[in-house]
């Protein structure tokens, strides 16, 4: 209960998701040693939004360690790359943990299905969904490993059928040189076998055996690597090489020795088995499917709208926006806890713009004990010019620091180099310039001027007034026709914005209850129409600019998509030739396409005749 109170005073605009994460792992913790099959915890937003950076803080507030894997970087891997890979991050003693979390990061690399809707090909990964499955998953030990005691099981095959030699407790009691030369021979140092063989021929094969073990037969190298197999069945009796060569010792004979050796190459050839049924694991993505809008990198566009979006969405977007990118089965293997992170509203990104800036203030007073205090000027100005409200806090981040941290340096050599006294600092904006005031004891000494570049904010001031007088009327034609048809206010209205390619934009009010019919369907475009007509009756049909190509185009995809596949059209088949669907579909360019036509031109004169009256 602490670290979720904690966590809500660190992550801001996410309370809902934080009381689920919690309470998911206090549930974890108490009683995963009921979990037949791995917990899933699955976490989806935009970019920048706080979902892996709070699941770390947690367990780092509840002294938890985690096994990470950043999908971003597995999917470039080849297979051998990732057997090594999971070796490293996956161990028998973290499988045998009563708690182990895993965290599955940029998942939406794994995906399994293109852009195309065809299936990708990645035997690799699959270890990793039979971990969300069962739990249990089989890998393979390493090629050294597989080598090297496949060599001590071949050599000892030969040991056993050697009469010349025996072995008693881990030691040769007859036939040394035998045994040397059954090791020449199998490494490639000997031509053929000789069961006469003295000093002079091992003398001839250059054997360097520094590396045997000198308490026993077997050499450090194999002991090492029986230890790396052994210890994954018995990790209570194998702990170091010690273990393996104190258990050497307790075989009898050559028979046992080779018994004990066998056991431990079968187990190589089988792989290695890990249990991580009792695991919790998250699995953390971002679906730009599900997120339609998070393609929309224009900062002028509503943060409030986009988190009105974002909050209807539900569990059953979500595994629809997966289908785009893993099949079925595979999608059900992540379970049903599906936590949707919404965008952040306005007030979110004022809330974390004041909690880092008081976090740079404590910094300061601490190092320097100075207090600072910043006006609102400054924490406008870097909302202005550091949110983009579909990338998150990211390049919000980057602004505090070229904004405020920045001048750190700068401030304080002024204050050096001029002698000034001070024990207070005081930030504020104004036309393009940071001021930053020196003050002892409330009282104004000095003050520090830095020309601001700002990297929005200049850009949204339009020079060409002409220009933005057609976006004004373009627009509110928009917004006239909505308002008739619909009975509804925009959200925003743009006359100037720094979308690349965009004079202004129109922001209607997100209705996700709205369906689409016959009756509102010929409204909706004349809405996308609207613009155009607006042009037309201020400036005359030859002076209408080609500012309205999105309009036309999303207007006849909405008048196609209604006629070919929504049945609005005078046939109930449907017959989309630009998506192939399963099952039998009539494919026809021209079908369709005539009454589209009408559509659209019924929408512009309903445009016009509102626009008019």
């Amino acid at each position: 209960l602490d670290s979720k109170e904690i966590l809500k005073k660190e992550f801001y605009g996410i309370d809902k998701q934080i009381d689920e994460i919690c309470d998911n792992v206090l549930d974890y913790i108490t009683f995963n040693k009921f979990q037949k099959t791995p917990l899933i915890v699955n976490l989806w937003g935009m970019t920048g939004c706080g979902k892996t950076s709070l699941i770390n803080r947690l367990l780092e507030l509840l002294s938890f360690n985690k096994t990470y894997f950043n999908f971003a970087r597995i999917s470039e891997k080849t297979s051998y790359e990732l057997e090594t890979y999971l070796e490293e991050e996956i161990s028998v003693k973290k499988a045998n943990d009563n708690t182990n979390f895993i965290i599955y990061d940029e998942f939406q690399y794994a995906r399994t299905i293109d852009s195309k809707g065809s299936e990708v090909d990645r035997p690799s990964m699959k270890i990793f969904w039979e971990l969300l499955d069962s739990g249990m998953f089989t890998t393979p030990f390493s090629w050294n490993t597989k080598y090297t005691l496949k060599s001590l099981y071949k050599s000892m095959e030969k040991v056993v059928c050697d009469s010349n030699i025996e072995i008693e407790y881990g030691k040769i009691t007859k036939g040394e040189n035998h045994w040397k030369y059954i090791i020449g021979n199998f490494i490639g140092k000997s031509k053929k076998f000789n069961c006469n063989v003295d000093d002079e021929i091992l003398a001839e094969l250059n054997l360097d055996f520094d590396d045997f073990n000198s308490e026993i037969v077997i050499g450090t190298t194999y002991i090492q690597e029986l230890l790396k197999v052994l210890c994954v069945r018995y990790p209570e009796v194998y702990r170091s090489t010690q273990d393996i060569v104190e258990k050497i010792t307790t075989l009898k004979n050559k028979e046992e020795l080779f018994s004990f050796i066998e056991e431990a190459y079968d187990m190589v050839i089988i792989g290695r088995t890990s249990d991580f049924s009792r695991s919790l694991i998250f699995v953390i993505g971002n679906l730009d499917e599900a997120y339609h809008i998070s393609g929309d990198k224009n900062p002028d566009m509503s943060a409030n709208q986009f988190n009105q979006y974002t909050l209807t969405l539900n569990t059953v977007d979500i595994k629809d926006a997966l289908s785009c990118r893993f099949r079925n089965e595979q999608i059900s293997r992540l379970g049903n806890i599906h936590l949707i992170y919404p965008s952040f509203s306005e007030d979110t990104y004022r809330k974390i713009i004041k909690h880092y800036l008081d976090i740079y203030r404590k910094d300061i007073e601490v190092e320097f004990n100075i207090d600072v205090e910043f006006n609102k000027s400054i924490y406008d100005i870097i909302y202005r010019d550091g949110v983009f409200p579909t990338q998150g806090t990211r390049p919000l981040f980057s602004t505090i620091s070229e904004i405020i941290k920045t001048k750190l340096s700068h401030i304080i050599t002024h204050a050096i180099d001029n002698n000034i006294k001070f024990n207070k600092l005081i930030y504020n904006f104004e036309k393009n310039t940071i001021c930053v005031s020196y003050l002892m004891n409330n009282e104004n000494i000095d003050c520090k001027c830095f020309k601001q570049v700002l990297r929005v904010e200049e850009n949204r001031h339009n020079s060409n007034k002409n220009f933005q007088m057609l976006c004004a009327v373009h627009e509110t034609g928009h917004a006239l026709v909505n308002l008739i048809q619909f009975n509804e206010l925009p959200e925003k209205l743009c006359s100037v914005t720094l979308g690349a390619g965009i004079g202004g934009f129109l922001l209607r009010k997100f209705d996700k209850s709205r369906i689409l019919n016959k009756t509102n369907l010929l409204g909706t475009l004349a809405v996308s129409m609207a613009g155009r007509a607006a042009e037309e009756i201020m400036f005359g049909i030859d002076n209408v600019s080609s500012g309205s190509s999105a309009d036309l185009n999303n207007a006849t995809c909405l008048a196609l998509d209604a006629i070919r596949n929504k049945g609005f059209g005078t046939s109930l088949a449907v017959n989309d030739w630009t998506k192939p669907m399963f099952g039998t579909v009539i494919y026809d360019k021209t079908i369709g396409d005539k009454l589209a036509l009408e559509l659209i031109n019924k929408a512009y004169e309903l445009a016009m005749e509102c626009l008019s009256s």
